[in-house]
């Protein structure tokens, strides 16, 4: 039995698919021959594992075991987007088909739904782009296995349950949260206030901010910065648009700004991070 202090990830292959409106599951994979983790990052959809079905929304991490079988549905009128990356947990081969087991003996988590979905999400698309890049340079490694690590992290704490002390005041409030969280992805276009989130909620500013950030981990404008950046990512990576157009999409009319907080985040520029996704093709 192998324990989580001991796990040693190798990342065998990742990327991501959209799957558009009314698809099926008529394509079923074969038996996996490892760890295959999916996130969702767009809207619903069913992972059907063996034929158990599980419902995936944005924010959630499904694992599918080495040996099993699964295909994928669409739930709604929009596509469904995932995340997926194969992993070994043990670099080990005599280890390489093991699963570590939590503390008290607990099974690894089937399905996870994701307070921190934003962190997660920017893991698995570094993950995705270095592993896409099929870059062997040693320091792309060590960061895969970093960013692996981390979200194995994110996964076990919030299984386990592991939060903040704070967390368990607002705990009754977190479907207020969730449907604040909800009303940001639906319109984080538009120049919102804290004030008008707060207002999704039912809740004052300063009560909304306090709880928003023990619950999700960072405060609410933060979050929508990170939303907004996320969902500008992935338009640089599905389309041609200059980067003028990126940034109004995501709600910010000042190309400057979009890009000096693009840089903070990524470390690169808006121009630099198309530039390697052009080389990457």
């Amino acid at each position: 039995m192998m324990k989580l202090a001991q796990i040693n990830p190798v990342v065998r292959s990742a990327g991501k698919t959209t799957f558009l409106p009314g698809y099926d599951g008529q394509v079923k994979s074969g038996s996996i021959e490892d760890h295959d983790l999916h996130l969702a990052y767009r809207g619903r959809g069913v992972l059907i594992i063996d034929g158990c079905r599980y419902s995936m929304e944005v924010g959630d991490v499904v694992t599918v075991f080495p040996g099993e079988s699964f295909c994928v549905e669409v739930e709604g009128d929009k596509p469904f987007s995932r995340y997926y990356v194969h992993l070994d947990f043990f670099k080990d081969k005599s280890e390489r088909l093991l699963t570590p087991v939590l503390e008290g003996g607990i099974t690894w988590p089937r399905h996870v739904r994701l307070m921190h979905d934003t962190r997660a999400r920017e893991l698995c698309a570094d993950v995705v782009l270095r592993a896409l890049s099929r870059g062997t340079d040693e320091a792309s490694s060590i960061i895969i296995e970093g960013n692996i690590r981390s979200l194995l992290g994110i996964m076990v704490e919030q299984y386990s349950g592991r939060q903040k002390d704070e967390v368990g005041v607002y705990t009754k409030c977190r479907r207020n949260i969730l449907q604040a969280e909800r009303f940001i992805r639906e319109n984080y276009r538009r120049n919102l206030t804290l004030t008008e989130i707060a207002g999704a909620a039912g809740f004052s500013p300063d009560y909304f901010g306090r709880a928003f950030k023990a619950l999700m981990g960072c405060s609410p404008l933060n979050y929508l910065a990170g939303y907004r950046l996320n969902e500008a990512k992935r338009l640089m990576v599905e389309n041609d648009f200059a980067i003028g157009e990126i940034a109004r999409q995501v709600g910010y009319e000042d190309i400057h700004y979009f890009s000096y907080l693009f840089k903070h985040r990524e470390g690169i520029t808006p121009s630099e991070f198309i530039s390697r996704l052009a080389i990457e093709e």
